[in-house]
């Protein structure tokens, strides 16, 4: 199967930086997550996906 440049998704600089926005947002929350945990101010288990942001943004 071949693919041309036009059947590229095209996304607008406005969507891009959104999306990294999301990914910044995952990211310090989990973050903070592991602090919080590793204080034991979290109690049970605790599984965070650092690195794996873009799945969670769509």
């Amino acid at each position: 199967m071949t693919t041309s440049s036009s059947d590229k998704p095209r996304l607008s600089r406005a969507h891009l930086l959104d999306l990294l926005r999301q990914m910044l947002r995952i990211r310090r929350f989990e973050e903070r997550c592991v602090e919080l945990y590793t204080q034991e101010k979290i109690r049970g288990f605790l599984h965070v996906y650092i690195g794996e942001e873009a799945v969670g943004t769509g």
